[in-house]
């Protein structure tokens, strides 16, 4: 295999294991380049205008989220914080008991 699409056409008929073996070898190779690339390919925004332009796109994305969806989890997550706060309360308590 000598060009990326036939390195590429490869990738998916490998297995868990040889995949991860190809990113070791990657990472190695990386290793001495320091390559400032994210996933996509694309290097990180280095200028003030390219990071306000990085930044503009991340304001543009839909949230992850509806209002509603946002409400029911911030009752859940304050539910759940009472929980653990409840839990920590009982396990402080059983090590207390130890140490007495």
């Amino acid at each position: 295999m000598s060009t990326l699409p036939e390195i590429e056409a490869a990738l998916p008929k490998l297995s868990a294991e040889e995949l991860a073996r190809v990113g070791l070898v990657l990472q190695r190779l990386q290793g001495g380049c320091q390559a400032d690339v994210r996933f996509d390919g694309r290097t990180w925004p280095k200028t003030p205008k390219e990071i306000a332009d990085e930044l503009a796109e991340v304001d543009a994305l839909p949230p992850l989220l509806s209002p509603e969806g946002a409400k029911r989890f911030d009752t859940w997550l304050a539910a759940q914080r009472k929980r653990q706060e409840a839990l920590a309360q009982r396990r402080s308590e059983r090590i207390r008991k130890l140490f007495t």
